[in-house]
């Protein structure tokens, strides 16, 4: 399983490079914007980085990139790696329970926002059963004290999340070779 490293850029610096381009989005919601397009855009990455860039309220961060170009990469490569490696800029565990859930909301709108619709495998039933859940998840709004059931609880719908975008992404994205392959004895 891949630790997020000290290459992975803070919740913090992405925040302060949307805020002054003015863009209307938090870290989290454009990294689930990112990570929504990564899992369901089969395209190479050029191209797909090229689509989550055009965005004309992203426009403001085009020349201003290398720190969003950098959590891109990142996010693909843990895509790519497979069960356990997701990661999901949100956060830290210092800020107050009610940011944390305001930001996995908004991480799960951008995810939502950001899938690629054309991609044939969103229509699966395992799929659109996590789909709705994300949508379930975004909508709610949270109005309790940080105690040590609701922050255990917060752990829980972060991992439910991170295991439903890796599930997003495994439909979408099959392993190349494995459809009819069967193992050589």
């Amino acid at each position: 399983m891949s630790e997020i490293s000290g290459d992975w850029p803070s919740y913090g610096a992405i925040g302060i490079i949307l805020s002054a381009a003015n863009t209307p989005f938090s870290a989290a919601f454009v990294h689930g914007r990112m990570s929504g397009l990564l899992c369901t855009d089969t395209r190479q990455m050029p191209l797909v980085w090229e689509t989550f860039l055009s965005d004309a309220e992203l426009e403001a961060v085009r020349d201003e990139n290398e720190l969003l170009s950098k959590l891109f990469v990142l996010t693909a490569t843990h895509l790519e790696e497979g069960p356990g490696a997701m990661a999901m800029l949100l956060p830290e565990d210092d800020a107050t329970l009610l940011e944390r859930l305001s930001a996995l909301s908004e991480w799960c709108d951008g995810y939502l926002e950001g899938i690629a619709v054309e991609n044939q495998a969103l229509q699966l039933d395992v799929v659109q059963e996590v789909l709705a859940d994300l949508v379930k998840i975004k909508e709610v709004a949270v109005k309790s004290k940080s105690t040590q059931e609701n922050e255990g609880a917060y752990v829980e719908v972060v991992e439910f999340v991170r295991v439903a975008t890796l599930l997003v992404h495994a439909e979408c994205h099959p392993m190349k070779g494995s459809e009819g392959s069967l193992p050589v004895h």
